[in-house]
This record gives structure tokens, C-alpha cells and sequence, in this order.
């Protein structure tokens, strides 16, 4: 910056060159493509970070919800046992018999797991007093309903003491559909639905699901997300059937979890756990 004579012999107000301006214009965008990469790269780490935590927590709900469930399950509850799903009886009730009059079963019920999103249809398990194994009735309802009688019959069998004030807890059970044997005082039933983890496409992005009985639960995951099964002797399988069932001591969940979050970068997490079955005579 300079001052110019004018014509009159006066000097100019002093300003920039052209030159002056072009290299000024040029150094302000340097830096500014300077600021601007920064910032892209910084939005980039940030945008990458948060995909990353996605995929994690992905993992995270997974692997306690799923191992919280199906670990509650026998091998003689498992149904269906493939790469793609697992489907087990899931208990939504569980009952000690406290005797019986005709076709009527009295119970008394001690425990009620939470049933959300398991099939209307039901099914019942009775064990013996004297018996770890079950017998096992698809589509019969052992639910029963509140009764007095019921009331009565419990208290009289547990020595003239009430086990609760919750009277919705003593059912009578009409035990003339069920095809299965009057049980014996002191036998366990359970009643149950049937609970499915699958791994299959998701509704609401591109990849693979995981769904709990018809309801989405976590995505995405990679197409290699799968189940295995360890039977007793150590051997792992993709699909097992029939008795085969019932010698599974553990289930195998491996899969990817991909960072989908808001910024869609391309990152992913491992998952890899077995869930150890309950250990029940089948």
C-alpha cells in the first residue's frame, strides 16, 4: 500500500494495489480451504465416532436382552434350532398343584415372567413331585382362573397357611381338555408361549434384522449373522432337529453390528457370545 500523486500534484488517500489484493484474496483462501478441510475432517472423526457408538450399543441391547431370555430356556424347550432362528418355550406362568377334585385342578401360582409379544397360543408342562423332567401339552392353556375353592384347597394343603393376600394367585384349571394325567399334589406346571429370535431383513434399513417373535428389534447387522449350537460332546452345528434338541447345552450368537447411525459411515462391531441353557432334565 502506497500513496499515489495525483494530477494536481496532490497525494492520493492512501488503498491496495490490484496486485496487493490479488495476493490478499489469495492468502484469505488459503486459509480458508485450510479452515474448511479441518472442519470436514473434524465433522468426519465426530460423524465416524457416533456410527461407531451406534454399533456398539447395537451390541450391547443385543446381547443382554437376547441372553437374558433364551438362557431362562431347557434343551427340551427348544423347538427350532437353525442359522437363522431360535425358537424355545418361554414360561409366562409357573404353578404348584395343590390337589384336584374331578376334572378341576387347583394351583397355586408363584411366579408370572413377563409375556410381552409372545404368541395368544399357549402350552403347559407338568413335572411330578418327585420328577425334574417335563410332559409337555402345545395348545393347552393351563392359566386357569381366580377361585375361592382354590383359595381353600392351597391353604389346606400347606398346613392351614396362606402363601399370599393376592387371591388372583389360587386357580382352579379345567383339566378335562388337557390329555395329559390328573397331577399329583405337589407337581409343577408351567405354562408357556413360544418365544423366536431370528435373524432376518429389516423393515426400516437396508441389512439384516434382529427380531423378537414378529417384532424388530435392533439393526443393522451384516448378512453372516447367525446362530450355532453346542451340543454336549463340544461340537458346533448350524442346524440341528429332533432329539438333537435336547442334547444343545449352549447357543452360539455371531454377527456384525454396522454403524448406521445419522452419518452412514462404514464401520462395524463383532459379536460373539454363547448363552449357556438352564440346567434341566428334559
Amino acid at each position: 500500500m502506497r500513496d499515489e500523486p495525483t494530477r494536481s500534484g496532490r497525494t492520493a488517500a492512501p488503498g491496495f494495489t490490484l496486485v496487493e489484493m490479488l495476493i490478499a484474496l489469495v492468502v484469505a483462501g488459503v486459509l480458508a480451504g485450510g479452515v474448511v478441510s479441518l472442519l470436514m475432517r473434524q465433522n468426519s472423526f465426530y460423524g465416524k465416532n457416533d456410527d461407531t457408538i451406534y454399533a456398539e450399543q447395537t451390541i450391547r441391547g443385543t446381547a443382554e436382552l437376547m441372553a437374558s431370555e433364551l438362557r431362562m430356556a431347557a434343551p427340551a424347550d427348544i423347538e427350532l434350532a437353525t442359522p437363522d432362528s431360535v425358537e424355545v418355550r418361554f414360561d409366562v406362568l409357573k404353578a404348584v398343584v395343590c390337589g384336584s377334585s374331578g376334572s378341576t385342578v387347583y394351583t397355586y401360582v408363584y411366579d408370572q415372567p413377563a409375556s410381552v409379544n409372545l404368541p395368544s397360543g399357549r402350552g403347559t408342562a407338568v413335572s411330578d413331585p418327585n420328577s425334574a423332567s417335563f410332559t409337555y401339552k402345545d395348545g393347552f392353556d393351563g392359566s386357569g382362573s381366580a377361585s375361592a375353592t382354590a383359595l381353600t384347597a392351597c391353604t389346606t394343603a400347606n398346613g392351614g397357611v396362606v402363601q399370599s393376600v393376592d387371591a388372583s394367585r389360587f386357580r382352579a384349571i379345567d383339566w378335562s381338555s388337557s390329555g395329559l394325567a390328573t397331577p399329583a399334589a405337589g407337581s409343577v406346571l408351567r405354562v408357556y408361549g413360544m418365544l423366536t429370535y431370528s435373524f432376518a431383513a429389516s423393515s426400516f434399513t437396508s441389512g439384516t434384522a434382529l427380531w423378537r417373535n414378529d417384532q424388530e428389534l435392533v439393526a443393522p447387522f451384516d448378512t453372516g449373522a447367525a446362530f450355532r449350537y453346542v451340543k454336549a460332546d463340544g461340537t458346533v452345528h448350524g442346524t440341528l432337529t429332533g432329539s438333537d434338541l435336547t442334547d444343545i447345552r449352549s447357543i452360539r450368537v455371531s454377527a456384525s453390528a454396522i454403524g448406521s447411525g445419522s452419518n452412514r459411515f462404514d464401520v462395524s462391531r463383532d459379536l460373539s457370545f454363547d448363552i449357556p441353557l438352564r440346567n434341566l432334565q428334559s
